[in-house]
């Protein structure tokens, strides 16, 4: 009563094995979990110990004869893992041919092998670290952007001229010598003229403009520019003013910072404010450092891919946007979307299994503890839910898995910087601004 095995695909990234499992052994498995259960089993109509082993097999057997098959599935798919010493990128996928009592199991098992992976050669590797510093006159605008925000923005008619103070919705398109580049587009970016968010001279050249009006903004990145590959570059801009809004005029007293913000004046306000975005900034910093880092992995290391977890990935980015808005659907429904959708994915895939290959060749692990204090993270977040997370988590693998690899992303980007060059850059707000919506505009 062996299990036959036979390989039916032998791929680079892929291995389809078909099994075989006959009918007498099964039976076997059913009648020694019976015989295993029956002396503390009880139903009703019969005392504990008294229920007949046929009675149950009716009831049960096919119960039965499922869970005793998927421990045989994984003690035959276990083995040839272990004897073929095969490092699976995901989970053996199985399909059924027959499944019936009384029959010989047939399926097929198929698993995708992690490709073979480069060696990380992280003293080649040079990455940005961004600090956000924080000048008195910079808590000052944003003690006063906080305050402006408080106030109702009111939309200009069509005629009426942009000026400094006013906020003009702009859609632009940058490019240098004729060609885009990246982080040069942006569509309904709200910007404050004056308040010298953008490269020197482009705020300029919009005041005086209407609302409709399509702008050539000329302008040149300087020297010192914080991302060194556009320095000393002249760009042109193709700008789009769709609105201008003006603040409501209004007081800002105190008593209007009391009531809006709950501090005290303006300098208690600076403090809150000081405190939130240094933790903000830092949290921004770090998305961006890790962006340009998978940037890099994802351009430097060309990899062959396993198809399904490609597929995998593309399918859980659609189920994200299907969740979304009917816009952002009908857009992924175009093949240049598709097309990005499918970069994305790889990419994601790609720079998932460098980084699951650098832990564990350096030994970096996910414990228990670190788990269990991540739930607590989640349900100080949502105190009332503590319940249904703690449910949730405790019935759904998948679940724990997702924190594991989160945990696991996020130690291991630790360990890659202490291994690589940093380049300290201090920056300030605002330009850690205009570089985080170029990133999110420019995915």
């Amino acid at each position: 009563m062996e299990i036959a095995v036979k390989n039916v695909l032998d791929d680079k990234l892929r291995k389809d094995f078909q099994l075989n499992i006959p009918a007498q052994l099964i039976n076997q498995k059913i009648i020694e979990h019976i015989t295993r259960i029956q002396p503390e089993f009880a139903m009703e109509g019969f005392g504990k110990g008294q229920v007949p082993f046929e009675t149950i097999r009716e009831k049960y057997g096919k119960s039965i004869m499922a869970e005793q098959s998927d421990i045989l599935i994984s003690e035959v798919v276990g083995k040839i893992v272990n004897d073929n010493k095969y490092k699976i990128a995901s989970y053996p996928k199985i399909e059924f041919k027959t499944f019936e009592e009384g029959k010989d199991l047939n399926l097929v098992a198929s698993f995708e092998i992690f490709p073979t992976m480069p060696e990380v050669d992280f003293s080649k590797i040079s990455m940005n670290k961004y600090q956000v510093e924080f000048s008195e006159e910079e808590l000052e605008e944003m003690a006063n952007k906080t305050l402006k925000d408080k106030l109702n923005l009111v939309e200009q008619d069509s005629i009426y001229l942009a000026n400094y103070g006013d906020i003009v919705v702009i859609n632009y398109s940058g490019s240098i010598d004729g060609l885009p580049f990246e982080g040069g587009q942006g569509e309904g970016f709200k910007l404050e003229l004056g308040s010298k968010t953008f490269v020197a001279n482009f705020e300029e050249q919009l005041v005086g403009r209407m609302t409709g009006e399509e702008i050539n903004v000329n302008v040149t990145f300087p020297a010192d520019y914080f991302r060194p590959n556009l320095a000393n570059k002249n760009a042109v801009f193709a700008v789009e003013i769709t609105s201008i809004l003006k603040l409501e005029n209004k007081k800002i007293d105190n008593e209007f910072i009391q009531q809006t913000t709950g501090s005290e004046d303006i300098e208690d306000l600076k403090d809150a404010i000081f405190d939130q975005m240094n933790l903000n900034y830092s949290t921004t910093c770090r998305a961006i450092f890790k962006k340009e880092l998978f940037d890099y992995l994802d351009s430097f290391y060309k990899i062959e891919l396993p198809v399904g977890l490609v597929n995998e990935q593309s399918k859980f980015l659609k189920n994200m946007v299907e969740s979304g808005n009917q816009n952002q659907e009908k857009e992924l429904a175009s093949n240049e979307a598709k097309l990005k959708s499918l970069k994305l994915s790889q990419r994601m895939v790609r720079c998932g299994l460098i980084l699951a290959d650098i832990a564990s060749k350096n030994g970096i692990q996910v414990s228990n503890e670190e788990v269990d204090e991540e739930i607590k993270n989640i349900i100080a977040q949502y105190p009332e839910q503590e319940s249904q997370i703690l449910e949730m988590y405790n019935k759904n693998p998948q679940a724990i898995q997702q924190i594991q690899g989160a945990i696991l992303e996020e130690k291991t980007i630790d360990f890659i910087l202490q291994k690589i060059n940093i380049v300290e850059r201090r920056v300030s707000s605002k330009q850690i601004d205009r570089l985080w919506f170029d990133i999110s505009n420019n995915q």
